[in-house]
C-alpha cells in the first residue's frame, strides 16, 4: 500500500485537484521538480522526481559526493591563485 507522501506525488504529478485534472498544476509541479533535480545532477525523469520528493534521491548522490567535493576543492584552490598574483 503506498504511503500517504507517495499518493501525494502522484496527484501532483498527474494534476489531480478536488475539482478535476488541472494540466497547468502538474506542469507546473513537473517543472519544479525538473529544477530540483538539474541541481542535484540527476536526469529528469519520473522515477527520479519520485525518489527526490520522497527524500531518497540523496542517498544515492553520497557516494559520488566524494568526487564533487574534489571539484570545488580544487576549483576554490584555482579562485584563491587568481586573486593572489
Amino acid at each position: 500500500m503506498p504511503s500517504e507522501k507517495e499518493t501525494q506525488f502522484e496527484k501532483l504529478w498527474e494534476g489531480e485537484t478536488p475539482s478535476g485534472k488541472n494540466e497547468t498544476k502538474a506542469l507546473q509541479f513537473r517543472q519544479k521538480m525538473s529544477m530540483a533535480l538539474v541541481q542535484k545532477g540527476a536526469p529528469f525523469n519520473k522515477d527520479n522526481a519520485k525518489l527526490y520528493w520522497m527524500g531518497k534521491l540523496h542517498v544515492q548522490r553520497e557516494a559520488m559526493g566524494s568526487d564533487d567535493r574534489e571539484f570545488r576543492g580544487r576549483k576554490d584552490e584555482e579562485r584563491q591563485d587568481r586573486r593572489g598574483r
